[in-house]
C-alpha cells in the first residue's frame, strides 16, 4: 500500500527537510501500527473477499473447508495465519527519506503465489479507500503534533 502525506509549514526551508522526513516517518509508523491493531482483523471476516477483491477459491476447496472446518471465512483454514499475523508487526521508520515499512510474518504466506495457490500476501495487504483516508488522518495528526513540538522552540506553529 502506498500512502502520501502532505504537510504545510510556516517559515523558510532551512533545516526542515530532515525534520519533515522524521515527522512524516513517525506519522506513517503510527498509522501502520493502528492499521495492524484495528483493521487487519477485517481481512479474516466473512465478506472480506468481496470488500478487498480476493481471488475466487475453487469450489472443491470451499466445500472441503465447510465440511472439515465448519466455516467459510476468507484466509482462514485453521486460524494459525490470523494468529501469527496479529501477534506482532515490526514497523520501522525509514532513515534516509520520509516513510515507514511494516513487516508481518505468517507461515502460510510463504506458500502464497505458488502455481495453484492464491496470492494471500496481496490479499492480506489490501486496503480500501476508507482505510487509506483513516491512515492519512492519523499520519498527518502525528506529524503535525511532532512538528509543532519542535517548532514551538523556534516560535513557529504548524496548523
Amino acid at each position: 500500500m502506498l500512502l502520501h502525506v502532505a504537510i504545510e509549514t510556516i517559515g523558510g526551508p532551512e533545516d526542515k527537510k530532515r525534520e519533515l522526513n522524521r515527522a512524516t516517518s513517525l506519522g506513517l509508523k503510527v498509522a501502520l501500527e493502528d492499521w495492524h491493531r484495528t483493521t487487519l482483523l477485517d481481512h479474516f471476516k466473512t465478506g472480506a473477499g468481496r470488500r478487498y477483491g480476493y481471488q475466487k477459491r475453487k469450489k472443491g476447496y470451499m466445500i472441503q473447508k465447510g465440511k472439515k472446518k465448519g466455516h467459510q471465512r476468507p484466509l482462514v483454514w485453521s486460524g494459525s495465519l490470523r494468529a501469527e499475523l496479529m501477534r506482532a508487526i515490526q514497523v520501522t521508520a525509514l532513515k534516509s527519506s520520509s516513510g515507514a515499512s511494516g513487516k508481518m510474518w505468517g507461515r502460510a504466506l510463504r506458500l502464497s503465489g505458488r502455481k495453484n495457490m492464491p496470492d494471500m500476501k496481496s490479499e492480506v495487504k489490501a486496503v480500501v479507500q476508507k482505510e487509506i483516508d483513516r491512515m492519512a488522518v492519523i499520519a498527518r495528526r502525528v506529524a503535525s503534533k511532532y512538528l509543532n513540538s519542535i517548532q514551538t522552540r523556534r516560535r513557529k506553529k504548524v496548523v
